[in-house]
């Protein structure tokens, strides 16, 4: 509820004389107003401390002191709701339930306890044999037959779908007993074992995506079927397609979660073809959701992890099954049915079967998509909750692809005005929007006149398509009380088809500061399906190549501008950051900067790269991959997977970085580590994939526990997963039963 001031509390014949005397009465309560303010919230705070979910952070771990909890360190909500639960864990203690509880309190991870001792193999007796023993499959559903595991029974190869499951926590294939040592990370099939499985990733929507991405031609003929085919991500690239955890702490009675709720890569046997397989275990409508378009009617999003909305005008019912689509040019066996859909989800392709050439059009001009992937972490492009804007900022623009919504180039017509009143744009939708710069006025230069906030709205991730690169310019030279800040808010930026090979995303920044907060300047690198068995990687792309003039043509002009611009990146993505030195400010912090190769150059000058250096560079949280030239550096928490050469190596200093010891000329640094003595190994190095630039559970563990606030080095530092990891391992002692060894596996 809004609090009404005190001004606004006083008779009305006290406002009227104040108006009178120039709001002097007003302007004196305005500071009392804030100190009762201040009074207030004081006495509110103390009432809200005497609740966990309420409280202030620092009164946690007080309010664990009154339960007997033994102190912890980490991620607050990890700390609260480790707090809030410990009476429902003391009185569970030793249950599935608990367990899966207490490690999703502690990391927000997707968890699956299994008491190993379940899946040891059962020796029957010959003379009494019992087939129907041994325990169902969890995910099992009736009738169960010959495709169901048996424990004392021979190995089911009858069904893709429970094959599938083989080696994954999901597994209920007997094993013989494993009495060696304890090994880290494995699963060991023993009496004491208690496996708990960790999904580490985190899975992000994308919702209600038109005009979707198709190969040439989009509509194939094969046989009597016409078959439309997607791609799930709109600029055609591979994509995993992951499920959603729908973990629920309120379910009665206490059940361990499924397999089909859990954020793990949607397993391609799991989507069927269930009607050839009546007793089996394919699953399709836990991943699947198939409904119609209804013009009249706003689009309901179900949140599975594949949404397909039909146009009106096709025939009814359709079939989903898994399928390999990697050479789908060629079709598929068995040949794809009119009305049946066949999705790969290891690559992210769709290919849509109909009876008509013109039903198949129907699909690929009307199609609404909706898909889920993984990520380690809101680092780059992701749909989650933005940042609020600053207090008073106007309302915004709004752009989502509606009759009579603007486009970007509309929406910015008015960033060249002069003005104090930011101009604040919101993409409210998942599409690939194109930007061309010509069309805003001034040439392929953005005048900038007054802050602009270019931001993506909750939930959501827009690809800003770019027609040239991006070139901005304050709008007044000489009026250094001019605000031309230049903020993106969850933007994936791309380069557009007429953009040169050697074009950078962002060529010109002739403003006072450029910040990017969870954005993606698309580094290039990434995965090509190109009929090989890992596909090519695509060329890189250098996000941004600033000269040291600022680009101005007139050398007056570059005398009358004096500001610095400041490049700001939080928790962002970026290709190659090519800067000159002296002319700009570089600050980095949770993010990763990609050359798309170890031996390509990732910050360096403007010029020759092999021999200049950028901008002074603070670093807090960074991992870099490639060679990293300095002018330069300070700060903490970087990994530099290739050469770091610092010019002025007598200022500045690094703290808790590792380095690749490959020639570096570094500046003063305190508790870093160095290669080969600290083995670093990242799950994947590759742009687009899940686990990109995850540090790998082999890699040296100073790396991934001392690094700043003792935790992992690097852009993911602040997930704090090393805290999680500790603090699962403390409470799991506590709460497991004598003689139980519990084991943590990470299934992502």
């Amino acid at each position: 509820m809004k609090r009404q001031q005190l001004f606004e509390r006083l008779p009305a014949i006290h406002k009227l004389k104040d108006a009178e005397g120039e709001g002097q009465l007003q302007a004196y309560l305005a500071p009392v107003e804030d100190a009762f303010n201040a009074v207030k919230d004081s006495i509110d705070g103390l009432y809200h401390d005497l609740f966990i979910d309420t409280c202030v952070d620092w009164v946690i771990p007080y309010l664990g002191d009154l339960l007997g909890t033994s102190h912890l360190a980490g991620d607050p909500w990890t700390l609260r709701a480790d707090v809030a639960d410990t009476i429902f864990l003391r009185r569970a203690k030793g249950t599935l339930g608990a367990i899966e509880r207490l490690a999703h309190d502690l990391t927000g991870w997707g968890a699956h306890p299994v008491e190993l001792r379940e899946n040891l193999v059962w020796a029957q007796a010959l003379n009494h044999q019992r087939p129907d023993r041994g325990g169902q499959p969890a995910y099992a559903k009736p009738p169960f037959g010959r495709h169901t595991v048996v424990r004392g029974g021979f190995a089911t190869i009858r069904d893709p779908a429970v094959l599938s499951q083989l080696g994954t926590p999901y597994d209920t294939f007997a094993r013989f007993p494993d009495v060696s040592s304890i090994r880290a990370y494995d699963v060991q099939y023993n009496l004491p074992n208690l496996a708990v499985f960790l999904w580490r990733l985190a899975s992000y929507a994308i919702d209600l995506q038109t005009a979707l991405a198709s190969p040439t031609p989009a509509i194939t003929s094969l046989g009597p079927t016409f078959v439309a085919r997607f791609f799930v991500h709109p600029l055609a690239r591979p994509v995993r397609m992951f499920g959603r955890s729908t973990y629920d702490a309120d379910r009665r009675p206490v059940v361990l979660t499924p397999l089909d709720a859990q954020p793990a890569p949607i397993p391609r046997a799991r989507l069927g073809p269930e009607a050839a397989d009546p007793i089996g275990v394919a699953n399709p409508s836990a991943y699947v959701a198939i409904t119609d378009l209804d013009p009249a009617q706003p689009i309901v999003v179900t949140g599975l992890p594949i949404e397909l909305h039909m146009p009106l005008g096709l025939p009814p019912g359709w079939t989903v099954r898994g399928a390999n689509l990697c050479a789908w040019e060629a079709g598929l066996a068995p040949p794809l049915a009119p009305n049946e859909i066949a999705i790969d989800p290891s690559i992210g392709r769709i290919v849509v079967g109909a009876a008509s050439q013109a039903d198949a059009q129907l699909v690929v001009d009307e199609l609404v998509l909706g898909y889920h992937y993984a990520a380690v972490g809101p680092v780059g492009a992701h749909p989650v909750a933005r940042d609020p804007l600053p207090d008073g900022t106007p309302a915004p623009i709004i752009v989502d692809g509606q009759p009579g919504s603007p486009t970007l180039a509309q929406a910015l017509a008015t960033l060249a005005t002069v003005t104090t009143v930011p101009l604040v744009v919101e993409i409210r939708d998942s599409q690939l929007h194109d930007l061309d710069a010509t069309l805003v006025g001034g040439g392929p230069e953005l005048h900038v006149g007054r802050p602009l906030y270019l931001r993506a709205a909750d939930a959501h991730r827009p690809i800003l398509r770019l027609a040239q690169p991006l070139r901005f310019v304050t709008t007044q030279l000489d009026a250094t009380a001019v605000d031309t800040t230049v903020r993106f808010d969850g933007l994936f930026v791309t380069a557009g088809p007429a953009f040169a090979a050697t074009d950078p995303l962002i060529s010109r920044v002739a403003i006072q500061s450029l910040d990017l907060r969870g954005c993606t300047l698309d580094p290039g690198g990434h995965r090509v399906l190109d009929g090989t068995l890992l596909g090519a990687r695509a060329p890189a792309r250098a996000a941004m190549r600033l000269n040291a003039d600022h680009d101005f043509a007139d050398p007056a002009d570059e005398q009358k501008f004096t500001p610095v611009p400041s490049l700001e990146l939080t928790r962002t993505i970026s290709g190659a950051l090519l800067v000159d030195a002296d002319a700009y400010t570089i600050s980095l912090a949770s993010s990763v900067i990609d050359a798309a190769d170890v031996a390509g150059t990732a910050i360096a000058g403007a010029g020759n790269p092999a021999t200049s250096y950028a901008a002074r560079t603070w670093i807090d949280g960074v991992t870099i991959f490639g060679k990293t030239r300095l002018q330069r550096a300070s700060g903490r928490g970087g990994i530099f997977t290739g050469t770091l050469t610092v010019d002025d190596d007598q200022s500045g200093c690094l703290k808790l970085c590792w380095f690749s010891n490959d020639g570096d000329r570094l500046p003063q640094n305190s508790e870093c580590l160095k290669a080969p003595e600290a083995r670093l190994v990242f799950t994947s190095e590759v742009f687009g994939h899940e686990a990109y630039a995850q540090l790998a559970l082999d890699a040296d563990p100073r790396i991934k526990n001392r690094g700043p606030e003792d935790d992992q080095m690097g852009a993911y530092g602040f997930l704090l997963e090393a805290h999680k990891w500790l603090n699962l391992t403390i409470r799991l002692r506590e709460f497991t039963p004598v003689g139980v060894r519990p084991l943590l596996i990470p299934a992502t």
